[in-house]
């Protein structure tokens, strides 16, 4: 546990007599955005495979034991408490724990943890199988740091970017291919990829849309530019891209440090790159 997870909770208890056991941990997957669920009540249970609870020879949670949830960041931003703790197996998971665990069906369940532990079980060789024993959860929330509802009232960095695209699956198997992308979730109106440190949204639009605006000089612009740590990671980045048939521009210097390209994805979706790294995310990785 660090330092902040400490004093929030010291200060949460005070003088009062506190547990003696209380962990601090985030969500495996997207954790802003599960903690801001939990904060908002659309979040009262989650569940992990029970066999990484045994490689890790760690114990399975019980009632009446305190959690307090992290941001991405490793900030504390609320306390839970375990009120029910199942061991079942996947398959037999009902759809009241599923719709507990935030993620709108038990479709949108089931497809979402299925990816996630073949994606973790994979990480220590494990094969994912439909009755794995899930260690299921329910908890309550005891406490928001903030008691305005959010986790912080200022913008922490920015959590998904939504990209117009013709067809879902051609663009995500596009995206995965020619970027690294890694595919979390896909159906016919959406797909949710990690790229770059960041939650991609591609959303069925129709055709022809793009993200991209025209200035007001007539001249078509993109939206969002990726950065990489140097020149000559950008210069390896523009061989490579090239080398997997991805649209890519030259590259310019455009008067400021540094040097930048354009591509574009098979939608027409026009993407910048630029050399420099921001300080605060160099400091944050070091």
């Amino acid at each position: 546990m660090n330092q902040a997870a400490k004093d929030y909770w010291e200060r949460f208890w005070g003088v009062e007599e506190r547990p003696e056991v209380v962990s601090a941990w985030m969500f495996g997957e997207s954790a802003d955005e599960l903690a801001q669920a939990v904060i908002e009540g659309r979040k009262t249970a989650t569940c992990s495979a029970h066999v990484l609870y045994e490689m890790e020879n760690e114990s399975v949670p019980v009632i009446e034991e305190y959690s307090i949830i992290l941001n991405s960041l490793e900030e504390p931003v609320a306390i839970i408490k375990t009120v029910e703790v199942s061991v079942i197996p996947m398959n037999e998971v009902t759809e009241e724990f599923a719709l507990a665990e935030g993620d709108g069906s038990y479709r949108n369940w089931k497809e979402i943890h299925e990816r996630y532990f073949k994606r973790e079980l994979g990480k220590v060789g494990l094969e994912f199988t439909e009755d794995m024993l899930l260690v299921c959860e329910k908890f309550e929330l005891v406490d928001v740091k903030n008691k305005s509802g959010r986790m912080n009232t200022r913008l922490l960095r920015v959590g998904t970017t939504y990209i117009p695209v013709s067809n879902v699956e051609r663009a995500s198997q596009w995206y995965v291919e020619k970027l690294d992308a890694q595919l979390n979730y896909e159906d016919e109106d959406k797909a949710i990829l990690n790229l770059a440190d960041q939650s991609f949204f591609l959303v069925k639009a129709k055709e022809k849309e793009t993200a991209n605006f025209f200035d007001a000089y007539g001249n078509e612009r993109f939206s969002l530019t990726f950065e990489v740590d140097g020149e000559q990671a950008l210069k390896l980045l523009h061989e490579d891209l090239l080398e997997r048939d991805v649209k890519v521009g030259e590259i310019e210097k455009r008067g400021h440090a540094g040097i930048n390209f354009v591509f574009s994805d098979m939608d027409g979706n026009r993407f910048d790159v630029w050399s420099e790294l921001s300080p605060s995310f160099k400091k944050k990785n070091q």
